[in-house]
């Protein structure tokens, strides 16, 4: 901000200047055009300086600021930063730069600075468009909270619940919110919203989320709620929700719940019940796709038949089924790692060796700057300055070389002159050093803030660790768990071997189902022909290895590497790579995405933790390739691992030259509110979300539009 400030200032100087030259002369005018003189260095200079300054003008300096890690970034607009918040929230999970609970209340404020017609719009979007379901009733919560005088809220309300039991969530949430034990005194524009709601749902729909150990039940909301039924049959339905009489669903849940209150004479026979269960779920058509999809390692080690199998693959991979079915991309990709690598629950991740490794290569960095620190303020600091002396030319230069006025092979009488570099140490603190020790104090305290963060985390993940080592060791349960996963998997390879097979075998046509069904949410992707020159950049660093759900296996950086592939299957002339501490491109087939992803995961581990994106655009640079698009997964909080002056920004200007059509593209993947590069470029975009329609925002792009453009659309 001070740099930015004292920019501004020297511009405005300079403008004032450029001012009095013009004045100066338009009273002092030429006689003759051919003689009218050449600007001088300091015309010239200026008129440069003004240049300068007026593009520092577009880009306005009160959007600088500082990122996570203390770098140089650029500030969103209210809409820009809500958006893009909103769309990577699962629910109240952590991230790695901030809590749960801070981004609820950052969240909270971003309501209150931008339009409500668009707070509702963003609700709608995030609902219906990408799929979304804590965070959009957590937007209605706090548009209804500060918005009143119209029926937008209830509107946005009716819109956006799209299952029944959000509409017991979204009284929960206002419950949290408000800070109430009861629900008095709710939102009069929210229940007239959840009476709308309430009257587009069935029995089955009622019956398969009526919960009855939440704080709020269905009861509970039809009460306070009170929809007007329309017509005798939707009555009797209220009447039995009151009542509690709901008809049992014919669901998966329901039948295995039956199924596990059997005994059994031996694990075999229960396994063979189980695996009847599912069949005979599979062969209704009541199974739904998600239930399908995520109960993938379940049917392989029951082993289901051949019959229900090529149902469940024709189901997955069906075009109508998968656009129906309105599941993230990381979903297939959570299934097919399951289904790859048999894994022990509570096992797997069960330590995080970043959290370790990103403190200790913070610990360095803070030790480096503290000396840097030190040295300054002891007032001692080593200067090179240069001193001229003199030194006879040698024989063989004198020989060789031809002087004028002086014969080959005579010596001259004058000596040479050169430069020496000499060291000392130079008293007191100058304004520059005072500066840098100003720098130099910010960015340790940002470290410090990072340090200060990650020790509870640390601490969590040695507890987390001991945890799991006294359960191996220790805990009956805990042994109980593992020897029935062993034999599960040893009885599920007896079985395969009895029917002349192996789990790879096995598994290989629901691989390839899951590659067709990921295909499909990319098929409609246009903008990249055969011409398209586009390079894929995803960050791999510590900050990106963080789950996107609190019980989820798969980070935003697997969802970045799983983007980037989807895009690669579009493209033919495509450059895919990864960054972390260092940059490193890998040439995968056009076709196995998720395939592709596993391969890019198991060499993450070989570029480091850092986050040097800029290494990227200067590899463009050294290898001088010219790209269209140059795309970046990121969480947008890029820094320079070797304490340099490197930034993406800079790097991104100076690859401009090199060339001037390319565009860049920022996936933002995590929504901390701030860009690495202005996005008052022209050639600048940034796109955020984990689902498969970033990729229509893509699209519009190319049509002169962004994503706040497509959600003002919206009509509520």
């Amino acid at each position: 901000m001070v740099v930015a400030q004292s920019l501004f200032s020297i511009q405005q100087k300079a403008e004032k200047t450029m001012r009095v030259l013009s004045h100066l002369h338009s009273a002092f005018p030429p006689f003759r055009k051919e003689h009218s003189r050449r600007p001088c260095f300091f015309e010239r200079s200026l008129k440069h300086c003004v240049t300068i300054m007026s593009y520092n003008k577009q880009l306005c300096y009160n959007d600088l600021t500082q990122n996570h890690e203390g770098v140089m970034a650029w500030r969103m607009t209210p809409e820009w930063e809500l958006y893009t918040t909103v769309v990577t929230t699962m629910g109240t999970e952590d991230k790695f730069y901030e809590s749960g609970d801070d981004r609820v209340r950052r969240i909270a404020d971003l309501v209150r600075k931008v339009d409500a017609e668009f707070v509702a719009q963003l609700a709608v979007y995030a609902r219906v468009e990408m799929h979304l379901r804590s965070v959009p009733l957590l937007l209605l919560v706090e548009l209804a909270n500060c918005h009143r005088g119209d029926s937008l809220v209830s509107r946005a309300v009716s819109r956006t619940v799209q299952r029944a039991d959000e509409i017991t969530e979204l009284l929960m949430c206002y419950q949290w919110r408000m800070g109430k034990e009861n629900l008095h005194g709710l939102s009069s524009q929210l229940r007239k919203g959840l009476a709308e709601a309430f009257n587009r749902f069935d029995e089955y729909q009622f019956a398969k989320y009526n919960r009855t150990d939440r704080k709020v039940t269905l009861r509970d909301a039809l009460l306070l709620v009170h929809p007007k039924p329309k017509n005798a049959a939707q009555g009797e339905l209220f009447r039995k929700i009151l009542n509690g009489n709901l008809e049992t669903p014919y669901t998966w849940e329901t039948e295995l719940s039956a199924v596990g209150q059997q005994k059994f004479y031996s694990a075999e026979a229960r396994d063979q019940e189980l695996c009847d269960t599912w069949q005979e779920l599979i062969k209704s058509g009541r199974l739904g796709y998600m239930a399908m999809l995520r109960n993938l390692s379940n049917m392989t080690n029951l082993c289901i038949d051949d019959e229900c199998k090529q149902i469940v693959c024709d189901r997955l991979s069906d075009e109508e089924a998968v656009h129906k079915g309105k599941q993230l991309p990381f979903r297939y990709l959570a299934a097919y790692l399951q289904l790859v690598k048999d894994q022990f629950p509570f096992v797997f991740d069960a330590y995080d060796y970043w959290a370790l490794q990103i403190s200790y290569e913070l610990s360095c960095k803070s030790k480096e700057i503290q000396n840097q620190i030190n040295t300054i303020r002891s007032g001692r600091v080593r200067v090179n300055t240069n001193k001229v002396r003199r030194y006879k030319m040698r024989k063989a230069l004198v020989n060789n070389a031809k002087i004028k006025g002086i014969q080959r092979g005579k010596l001259p009488t004058w000596h040479v002159r050169r430069r020496v570099k000499q060291s000392r140490y130079k008293e007191g603190v100058s304004m520059k050093e005072l500066r840098k020790l100003q720098k130099l104090e910010r960015m340790l305290s940002n470290i410090n803030k990072r340090l200060s963060a990650l020790k509870p985390k640390i601490a969590r993940q040695h507890m987390r660790a001991n945890n799991v080592f006294f359960a191996k060791t220790s805990s009956n349960w805990y042994r109980k768990l593992m020897k029935s996963c062993k034999s599960e998997w040893k009885r599920r390879d007896r079985k395969m071997e009895l029917m002349g097979t192996n789990k790879p075998k096995y598994v290989a046509p629901f691989l390839e189902a899951l590659e067709k069904a990921v295909r499909n949410t990319v098929d409609h992707i246009s903008g990249f022909d055969e011409n398209t020159r586009v390079l894929l950049a995803s960050d791999i660093s510590g900050s990106m290895i963080q789950p996107v759900s609190g019980h989820g296996s798969v980070t935003c950086y697997h969802i970045g590497l799983l983007l980037s592939m989807l895009l690669q299957h579009r493209c033919k002339n495509v450059v895919a790579g990864m960054f972390g501490t260092d940059w490193k491109t890998y040439d995968f087939s056009f076709d196995d995405v998720l395939r592709n992803t596993f391969e890019m995961i198991t060499h993450a581990a070989e570029l480091g933790s850092c986050t040097n994106g800029y290494k990227a655009i200067n590899w463009l640079i050294h290898k001088k390739r010219v790209m269209d698009k140059v795309m970046i997964f990121t969480d947008c909080e890029l820094w320079d691992s070797h304490l340099g002056a490197n930034h993406l920004s800079e790097s991104w200007e100076r690859y401009k030259r090199m060339a001037p059509d390319a565009k860049l593209y920022v996936f933002n993947l995590a929504g901390y509110g701030t860009n690495p590069v202005s996005m008052k470029r022209g050639d600048v975009f940034c796109i955020a979300g984990w689902s498969d329609k970033v990729f229509d925002v893509l699209y519009a792009l190319e049509n002169g539009e962004n994503a706040i453009d497509m959600i003002r659309r919206i009509v509520v």
